[in-house]
């Protein structure tokens, strides 16, 4: 099983990364409503970045801590949490139990 390459572009320079982000539409998109991208750290919900910038380019979209997405977003220098992403490849595996 291997962590695949993923390119990504938003705002930005296109990188080719196998750890990355979640942009906001793939947060509401992987993730089936709030509760389910809630983030618990030490018994406590808490917020996380996004990929996606929010309303100025010192701010990105961050999901709170209940779940919802704050489109807004937050200047980027504050201190918040990752939910760090990353695609599998499958394939071998399947290969392997054929």
């Amino acid at each position: 099983m291997d962590v695949l390459e993923t390119e990504i572009t938003a705002g930005g320079t296109s990188t080719l990364d196998r750890v990355f982000l979640l942009s906001e539409g793939e947060a509401s998109q992987y993730f089936e409503d709030d509760k389910a991208r809630r983030s618990n750290f030490n018994g406590e919900l808490e917020d996380w970045w996004t990929l996606s910038v929010g309303e100025d380019t010192s701010s990105a979209v961050v999901v709170l801590g209940e779940g919802s997405i704050f489109h807004d977003g937050y200047d980027v220098k504050n201190f918040e949490g990752i939910r760090p992403a990353f695609w599998l490849d499958l394939s071998a595996d399947e290969e392997e139990n054929t």
